[in-house]
């Protein structure tokens, strides 16, 4: 009787062995199905998901202040998961993961966490630049190349809306300097009480080439020259998401200022972290080394729980010359500043405030000018570059700069906007006088 009964439940566990088997196979197989069409196997596909969430797990170190703002990593990763069979080409794979990246930062932008824009690539030679590390990858210079390609076709094809769609974008098109009056809609200038208050809106810092950036620099100093007589310069950074910080420098700074001025500020970075590594190695400019105790630093009471994330400080500083011959200008200098300034307009707004090269006015931006160099990972697949900050700046008081921004000096008057309010304070100095 035993040995029926063991026979028998021999019989149940191969039956049931085989028709696990059975319905892992048709599972697997119809899992495979779905890759059919796809741009890359199921299994480089998933090789590359992979390795981006190591990055946004262990190394972007803005995770917290992602999820502060309302991400929820899990879901993202889940739900993005589900869409890899669906990726076709390289455009599809490039618009995917710019989507991903920016349901990751909850639609801001937190760190330059993004994937290397297309705009960036060399306008001559269609080449990527200016990541040191990649500009010569014969592989992710392949896929920017057959990008492209894909993109032109959507284009001539018009199917650009549909696959925008298709990935939840709403691309908002650049400003084309290449255009007749392209240069010219980058600025908007005004008087406002002659020989009293004169006002200039800069819309970007970002340049494609270098001949539009020296158009761009000698069109800035013709402006800037023509104002020099006034009592009050208002510069507009409202509109201005950034681009190469080096123009605030050289065509704004340099030329107005009579003395250098010193610009300083901290970033917490963790030594021993893998990606932290690969940037000192291969994307930083020089060495990098903590130099403040990182014990003693104090976070603010908003990112806390982020200190435990790093090991280190480190304190920059950025010296500005004057500009031999100078702008010869003395009068009161101005900046707005809203929620739509950042990366390199933020770093300007936080030089003005600590230097008090000018009067900070209006509401905090959204930052990102403290973060220091860009660091870019290759997907080992498909070779397309995403890129994001691995310092993590800090302002004065210890916060996330690419979570708060930076504060203006006087915010905006109930009612009014920051122009507004900044011709309210040059009245109200005025009547003071």
């Amino acid at each position: 009787m035993k040995k029926i009964i063991f026979r028998i439940v021999i019989a149940v566990l191969i039956i049931g062995t085989a028709a696990f088997f059975i319905l892992f196979s048709k599972y697997s197989e119809a899992d495979e199905q779905k890759y059919k069409n796809s741009y890359m196997s199921k299994k480089e596909l998933e090789e590359d998901y992979a390795f981006v969430w190591d990055f946004i797990e262990n190394g972007y170190p803005f995770k917290n202040v992602c999820i502060r703002a309302g991400t929820d990593l899990e879901k993202i990763k889940k739900d993005y998961f589900k869409k890899l069979p669906d990726i076709k080409d390289e455009l599809e794979c490039y618009l995917f993961y710019m989507s991903l990246l920016s349901k990751i930062q909850n639609n801001k932008h937190i760190g330059h966490l993004d994937v290397y824009d297309v705009y960036s690539l060399n306008s001559d030679t269609y080449r990527v630049q200016n990541t040191n590390v990649y500009d010569n990858d014969v592989k992710v210079n392949s896929f920017y190349y057959l990008l492209l390609m894909r993109m032109n076709s959507a284009i001539e094809q018009n199917r650009s809306e549909e696959i925008l769609k298709k990935y939840d974008l709403n691309l908002k098109p650049t400003i084309d300097l290449e255009e007749e009056n392209g240069l010219q809609s980058y600025f908007e200038t005004k008087i406002i009480e002659d020989k009293k208050i004169a006002y200039l809106n800069i819309k970007s810092f970002y340049m494609y080439t270098n001949e539009i950036k020296e158009a761009y620099k000698k069109r800035l100093n013709s402006i800037l020259t023509s104002f020099q007589d006034y009592e009050n310069l208002i510069i507009d950074l409202r509109e201005n998401r950034g681009g190469v910080r080096r123009l605030w420098q050289d065509c704004i700074v340099s030329p107005l200022i009579k003395k250098e001025q010193e610009f300083c500020w901290e970033v917490a970075y963790n030594s021993n972290n893998k990606f932290t590594k690969a940037f000192i190695k291969d994307f930083h400019s020089s060495k990098l080394e903590p130099n403040r105790n990182f014990d003693s630093f104090s976070f603010s009471s908003k990112n806390k729980p982020d200190k435990e994330n790093f090991d280190s400080i480190c304190s920059y500083t950025k010296i500005i010359k004057p500009l031999q011959p100078s702008i010869n200008f003395s009068g009161k200098i101005w900046l707005l500043i809203g929620s739509a300034a950042e990366s390199a307009a933020d770093e300007f707004a936080s030089f003005a405030k600590q230097t008090k090269f000018g009067n900070v006015i209006g509401e905090n931006t959204s930052g990102n000018g403290l973060n220091s160099s860009r660091f870019y990972l290759k997907l080992p697949n498909s070779s397309l570059l995403i890129q994001s900050d691995i310092l993590y700046g800090l302002n004065s008081d210890g916060s996330c700069n690419s979570e708060v921004g930076t504060a203006p000096d006087i915010y905006n008057l109930p009612g009014k906007d920051a122009l507004e309010t900044c011709l309210e304070e040059i009245k109200r100095l005025e009547n003071k006088n």
